[in-house]
């Protein structure tokens, strides 16, 4: 071990720093990895062994400075094609290429990780990754992955916070599928309503057999979970009077009586505007009352332009084409975003949306047709798309 440098003994903690690699080392060293190999590990590499407890990722390394020139393979291939650009594929630099390593070594069943398969790993890891997150099913206690938003670890701290969270973003972000995450992740049950346009659909009511007719708000504000108003700032002012009256005493007078909130109900009101009334692109929103957007956070929820690559690319069996598909979509959005003037909505959607039509069997101009263009004037889609 470093004599000026102390690890600790606890392993969720990274460390960072010339003294913690010279510790790290050692301490891989120590633990079997040969020291002729540890001494080219990278800090991310170093790092993934201390923070993997259950010390999976530090056998992979132990067994890869046993055997086989991988990492040298590795380093080659990223040099070879880093070039003058200083990256892999123009982007991706070395460490990023080493990073790869550190993914194959926390999967469990590649048995094999010879040159060929390193090599092919980097080509395919070339591009950037969307965020995936882990998660424990709440029925089965099974283990699992899912693609999320890469601004989705702040939306979970937000909400774990206690706070009210007003996600607001332009349409096809995937506001309603990151609150469900929420849900999936904190182990609650999910529920939904979208825009509402009186008070009795948000508290629910008495049918004319006396029979009390709930709605998801009562759900979760009395089982607790998480709760999402999509749409809110689509709402009629006195729906949304009831709701800020719940948020704001913590007691809901539902139709047959008093209820206080849930320790463990969790509000997301999901938002196109920032609650400052309609826009040219959304005209049909309102201006809630400032008492009632006071009690919420605000959330940003942009286009991740990683995360729409990934999930249109898996609509489509011709991968270039689709690549094609997207990089165009991006790059009509980007020219009217730069432009300012042109009110044109370009989400999600149209990559997504667009990639299925086309593996479907639509031309490239259907497609444009149906999924991007949308009317467009010509003169201005001629000068957008170009």
């Amino acid at each position: 071990m470093s004599d000026t440098y102390t690890l600790g003994t606890d392993r969720t903690k990274a460390h960072s720093g010339s003294e913690a690699r010279i510790a790290l080392r050692a301490w891989v060293t120590e633990h079997g990895v040969k020291s002729a190999f540890a001494v080219s590990m990278t800090m991310p590499e170093l790092n993934a062994c201390w923070l993997d407890a259950t010390n999976s990722t530090l056998s992979h390394f132990i067994q890869l400075s046993q055997g086989g020139n991988a990492k040298e393979a590795l380093r080659a291939e990223a040099q070879d094609q880093a070039g003058a650009r200083g990256g892999i594929n123009g982007g991706v630099t070395l460490e990023d290429a080493q990073a790869i390593l550190n993914i194959l070594n926390k999967a469990k069943g590649d048995a094999k990780l010879d040159e060929k398969r390193v090599i092919e790993l980097v080509r395919e890891h070339s591009q950037p990754q969307p965020l995936r997150i882990e998660y424990k099913e709440r029925h089965s206690g099974q283990h699992n992955q899912a693609l999320a938003h890469k601004d989705f670890p702040k939306l979970l701290k937000a909400v774990s916070s206690g706070e009210n969270v007003w996600l607001f973003g332009p349409a096809g972000t995937g506001k309603t599928t990151a609150a469900e995450q929420v849900a999936t992740v904190l182990g609650r049950t999910f529920h939904f309503n979208g825009a509402l346009d009186s008070e009795h659909k948000l508290l629910g009511f008495t049918d004319a057999q006396g029979r009390i007719v709930s709605r998801p708000f009562r759900k979760a504000w009395t089982e607790g979970g998480v709760y999402l108003f999509d749409e809110v700032d689509a709402s009629l002012p006195q729906a949304l009077l009831a709701f800020n009256a719940a948020l704001a005493n913590g007691i809901v007078d539902f139709p047959d009586g008093a209820v206080r909130k849930h320790p463990n109900f969790i509000c997301i009101a999901g938002a196109n505007t920032i609650g400052q009334g309609a826009t040219v692109e959304y005209n049909g929103r309102y201006k809630p009352d400032a008492a009632f957007v006071d009690r919420f956070a605000m959330v940003r929820w942009d286009v991740d332009e990683t995360l729409e690559r990934t999930l249109a690319l898996g609509k489509i069996e011709d991968q270039a084409l689709g690549a094609k598909w997207v990089d165009l979509v991006q790059k009509v959005r980007r020219k009217i975003a730069s432009e300012g003037s042109v009110k044109h909505v370009v989400s999600p959607r149209a990559s997504i949306g667009g990639c299925a039509l086309l593996h479907a069997g639509f031309t490239w101009d259907e497609a444009i047709e149906a999924r991007l263009r949308k009317g467009l004037d010509k003169a201005v889609w001629d000068r957008v798309s170009a």
